[in-house]
């Protein structure tokens, strides 16, 4: 009767893990919901410990380590949540996207092709892959595969935005603030896309109004690094042009 007991008693011990790891994670889907990353974080790591097998804690805190700058910690925790779902979409992007900021440029493009390969439909894949191509340097590859994803799609943000950054690469300012106004027109909170603006509108010798792109892409995401970057660039080259 008493192994009877025991037995019964472990298989609830078992059943209540997922049990208390999903409340972990609902907590912390509240905290990311209202931006407390911090709050979020704490609540991943506890449903992590409860479950190891949580797809979403393991994600999640992926997002957030990247977030923070640790790659390598990021990776770890993608990798564990491959491991728990292996063809989990968002996690793939995820993984191939932080591969790229990591520049293991190769990885990432292996990555974003094994994406592809199972998600056709994913425009996300084709943009990842096009904006890793551009970093490594590919950039009329990275052009041309923006492009399959505007016939696919007019108006995605994220090709419009890669389309015009590769315009502003080459020299060719006019086409760039037409893209980058493109993207924002169906995007208007678009932090990125104003920050390439901002750039643009620099490198034009307008420097109002990279100002005020620069103000609002910070306002928009004022967590968001390169933002906070452009700013202060453009926030030096406009203070230096009134000392003068």
């Amino acid at each position: 009767m008493n192994s009877c007991w025991s037995r019964l008693l472990v298989a609830a011990t078992f059943l209540l893990i997922p049990a208390a790891a999903s409340a972990q994670v609902a907590e912390a889907d509240a905290a990311w919901n209202q931006g407390r990353y911090g709050a979020a974080r704490e609540a991943y790591l506890r449903a992590l410990a409860q479950d190891p097998a949580s797809v979403r804690a393991s994600y999640r805190l992926g997002v957030l380590a990247a977030w923070d700058g640790n790659l390598d910690s990021a990776l770890t925790y993608l990798a564990q949540a491959r491991v728990a779902d292996p063809d989990d979409p968002d996690v793939r992007v995820m993984q191939a996207q932080v591969l790229s900021w990591a520049g293991r440029y190769p990885e990432a493009i292996a990555k974003w092709d094994s994406l592809i390969a199972l998600y056709p439909d994913r425009l996300d894949g084709l943009v990842g892959k096009a904006r890793t191509l551009s970093w490594d340097g590919e950039e009329r590859e990275a052009d041309s595969l923006y492009r399959v994803v505007l016939e696919r799609d007019p108006t995605n943000g994220d090709a419009l935005v890669g389309t015009a950054q590769l315009a502003y690469w080459d020299g060719r300012t006019g086409e760039a603030i037409a893209g980058y106004e493109r993207a924002l027109s169906y995007r208007p909170n678009d932090a990125s896309a104003r920050s390439g603006l901002a750039q643009v509108y620099l490198a034009a010798g307008r420097q109002l109004d990279a100002q005020a792109e620069a103000d609002s892409a910070v306002a928009i995401a004022p967590a968001n690094r390169e933002a906070v970057r452009v700013q202060t660039s453009v926030g030096r080259t406009v203070q230096s042009a009134a000392d003068l």
